[in-house]
């Protein structure tokens, strides 16, 4: 039966509800049953979870052989359960806004404890195999029914718990983003801007956050020995942004119509993958009829598809209106290969 979710929920607590049919085992072993489910925690994080239960109908031998029993008449059933959660990987390679999961540590990406609840059976908890498995399994319980049907619903309750990040590790990153951030304390690089402007920052911060940045970084590269970057394509206030993000993992300033174009090209020449999907899921979020072709021309000349493709579905849908506007006129004449291709969408 399908997975559902309880109510009682929250970042690091889950309840499962599981039913599922106990089919009788008189004549055979019965067949193992599985369901599979996923765990949102937030809008970036899916835990991918397969749930097993294998179970043998307890009979003693004088009942099994009465025509009560053999008729499905038989009041009270007991049986043997064992339950296994198996954690699968919870990468979506579907979505290409989403960074790889396996940044985040498995302290926060597994359950830190499980147990299922059976009504008034009790509650019995699931072990880890070993500590690198992704395996959690309980021992061996009984249950017991109370049913006038051959084959009884029954319902487990799965509650998982992972760890969350806690007062000592926030306190302890506050610490080290002062320190290292706003305080700009030990740099051994400076990045200078025109009208004598600069950002100091730590080579080894910079490049453990950017492949770019350990590139050049390296000991045979001018930046290495001098300390200097010159900048010269990219605007201070977008710069600050761009070390915000490295340093403490989010902008200083929201995302808007603003900056998130800059800062995603500023990524983009730095590899910060993160903050790149940040800027797309912005941005694809603002894409209307009145800026479609501007998003697209912008999506096509930096390569970002889904941008590209969203504002293009965009202009096709409305292609009648969009068609008698300027931007239309200018997106002929400037972005050719562009109009050729929303006008072949349009005719399919």
């Amino acid at each position: 039966m399908p997975i559902t979710f309880g109510k009682e929920n929250n970042e690091n607590l889950k309840c499962v509800k599981w039913e599922t049919e106990l089919t009788n085992s008189v004549d055979q072993p019965p067949a193992p049953k599985n369901e599979k489910f996923q765990l949102i925690r937030s809008l970036s994080s899916v835990f991918h979870f397969n749930v097993l239960c294998r179970y043998e109908q307890i009979i003693n031998a004088n009942e099994a052989q009465t025509d009560v029993f053999r008729k499905g008449y038989f009041v009270q059933r007991k049986y043997e359960i064992e339950l296994c959660l198996l954690q699968v990987d919870n990468i979506n390679n579907s979505d290409p806004t989403r960074s790889d999961a396996k940044t985040i540590p498995d302290y926060y990406r597994q359950p830190c404890a499980v147990y299922v609840a059976v009504s008034e059976n009790g509650k019995y908890d699931l072990k880890k195999l070993t500590d690198s498995s992704n395996v959690w399994k309980s021992a061996k319980f009984t249950i017991n029914l109370r049913t006038d049907q051959s084959n009884p619903m029954f319902t487990f309750e799965l509650w998982i718990t992972f760890n969350t990040l806690g007062f000592n590790e926030i306190k302890a990153l506050k610490v080290l983003t002062d320190y290292f951030f706003f305080q700009q304390a030990n740099c051994d690089v400076q990045f200078c801007f025109q009208n004598d402007q600069h950002i100091a920052g730590h080579m080894n911060i910079l490049s453990a956050r950017s492949p770019v940045f350990a590139a050049m970084f390296s000991h045979e590269m001018k930046e290495a020995r001098t300390g200097q970057v010159a900048i010269q394509d990219i605007r201070p206030e977008i710069f600050k942004e761009l070390f915000h993000f490295i340093y403490l993992g989010r902008t200083c300033e929201p995302l808007n119509n603003e900056n998130a174009r800059p800062l995603f090209v500023a990524a983009d020449k730095y590899d910060i993958v993160d903050l790149k999907h940040e800027c797309v899921r912005f941005l694809l979020t603002q894409i209307q009829i009145n800026n479609a072709i501007d998003h697209m021309v912008w999506a096509d000349h930096h390569s970002v598809k889904d941008i590209k493709e969203t504002a293009l579905e965009l202009v096709v849908a409305n292609g009648k209106a969009i068609c008698q506007t300027v931007e239309w006129e200018q997106l002929t004449k400037n972005y050719p290969e562009l109009c050729l291709l929303a006008v072949r969408r349009m005719m399919l």
